[in-house]
């Protein structure tokens, strides 16, 4: 489900990513999905990001996930490193 959308075209929700385990937030460069769960460095792979809100023309994004002990909480995301556009899509 797409939840956000930024200029660049870059779209961010929740999608079901991993067979049958529950929605993880998602981004969506042109056709493809990742799982943020899964783009993070190691301070933030303990916790479960499971739906993205909205990203915003830098690249940060906004939305809602579980820390390791299990509670909910907001998360805000910054990119360390260029979002990759897709070739079509650069300037």
């Amino acid at each position: 489900m797409a939840l956000g959308i930024n200029e660049a075209g870059l779209v961010v929700g929740n999608a079901a990513l991993k067979g049958n385990s529950p929605t993880h937030a998602a981004l969506w460069i042109g056709t493809a999905i990742y799982d943020l769960n899964d783009l993070l460095d190691s301070s933030g792979r303990s916790w479960t990001r499971f739906e993205a809100r909205d990203i915003n023309s830098s690249g940060q994004i906004v939305g809602f996930g579980r820390a390791p002990s299990g509670e909910p909480h907001r998360f805000l995301l910054t990119p360390t490193k260029p979002i990759p556009l897709p070739a079509k899509d650069k300037p």
